[in-house]
């Protein structure tokens, strides 16, 4: 993993337009080609009320065993 940084990365998902894209980098992790840890900085939510509250609750998961 490149740990260019840990931000959050901002999804508005408004009626599922993106779950397709989603379950696509869901799969991704499951076939070990991108980690845990750079799947949550990929936060989205369905309207912009949940996306703002999934933002600022954000905290980064570190995944130490990439280094």
């Amino acid at each position: 993993m490149l740990t260019i940084h840990q931000k959050p990365i901002g999804l508005l998902n408004v009626n599922g337009f993106y779950n397709n894209l989603l379950s696509l980098i869901d799969h991704a992790v499951e076939q070990q080609f991108l980690t845990f840890s750079a799947r949550q900085i990929l936060i989205s939510a369905a309207t912009a009320e949940q996306f703002i509250d999934e933002l600022q609750s954000f905290i980064p998961v570190v995944d130490y065993s990439m280094s």
